[in-house]
């Protein structure tokens, strides 16, 4: 809940036009004044009960429908890039949460579960302008090889 706590996120152009309706509902609310403590309690329930993975869920219980699925996550975590751009750490990437989940998934059984991590792949069209999270970062020979094995 640290990335609720600092509000940085709520800068970023675009970053809740994504979340379901509820959570716009709710940014909007904490543009408007302070995060009150049940706000935030309301919002972590909710992203708990929506994530298909959560580090603090110690039952998986998410995760265990995701045993027998093929999932490849691919990551660029250009932590230098994240801190000069956005004055984001690894608490507002995803890779730490992507890294957890694979790891669990494999634990688990799921020898199809795969997490591929790229550098220096990341830029936006149109200027080629540097952006680790970027649809670059997928090897499309790659990509399309493991979709079709599965």
């Amino acid at each position: 809940m640290r990335w609720i706590r600092s509000h940085r996120w709520l800068g970023v152009k675009g970053v809740y036009g994504f979340w379901p309706l509820q959570y716009r509902y709710f940014i909007l609310s904490l543009q408007a004044g302070p995060l009150r403590e049940a706000d935030a309690h309301r919002l972590h329930r909710y992203y708990y009960e929506q994530s298909p993975y959560s580090y603090n869920d110690t039952t998986q219980r998410a995760l265990k429908n995701l045993i027998n699925t093929p999932i490849m996550l691919i990551s660029e975590p250009d932590i230098q890039w994240w801190l000069s751009h956005r004055g984001y750490d690894y608490a507002f990437i995803n890779v730490f949460d992507q890294a957890a989940m694979i790891n669990e998934l494999q634990q688990l059984g799921n020898k199809k579960a795969i997490l591929v991590t790229t550098t220096d792949k990341g830029y936006r069209q149109p200027g080629h302008t540097r952006h680790p999270h970027s649809w670059s970062i997928a090897d499309p020979a790659r990509l399309t090889k493991w979709l079709l094995s599965q």
